[in-house]
């Protein structure tokens, strides 16, 4: 299939997508194109200053942020936001429900990503908070 895409995830370290090419059956190009973002497994929301916030790191400030979910373990959506670059600090999730206090945890999330051309990855995974 012509521009088939493949992404691999991985917390806590860099991601790498496969790009295959097909012009005829059995004739394949594959190459290595590097993913310059970061998803960290962990945050801890105590008001210190330091990894207050649950939010994707990319050496590309001008990513777009499509879609950013997080659930908790029973599959509720706890946060949601859409629309923003990657470098705007006011949309991260700082680990409260509806207003309330945070509940440590694992958290499930999905972000949706674009990136320059419009090419657009899904992040799937868990992050645990930590107070």
């Amino acid at each position: 299939e012509t521009g088939r895409a493949v992404a691999f995830f991985m917390d806590d370290i860099l991601l790498y997508g496969l790009v295959a090419n097909s012009k005829a059956p059995g004739d394949f190009m594959v190459g290595s194109e590097a993913c310059p973002v970061y998803i960290p497994n962990v945050f801890t929301p105590n008001g210190d200053g330091k990894n207050d916030v649950f939010q994707v790191f990319s050496s590309s400030q001008d990513l777009k942020v499509r879609n950013y979910l997080v659930f908790d373990r029973w599959g509720n959506l706890v946060y949601e936001a859409k629309g923003f670059m990657l470098s705007a600090s006011d949309y991260w999730w700082n680990g409260t429900d509806k207003g309330e206090a945070p509940s440590p945890g694992v958290y499930a999330y999905r972000i949706v990503l674009e990136f320059k051309g419009h090419r657009i990855q899904t992040f799937q995974g868990s992050v645990t908070l930590v107070l």
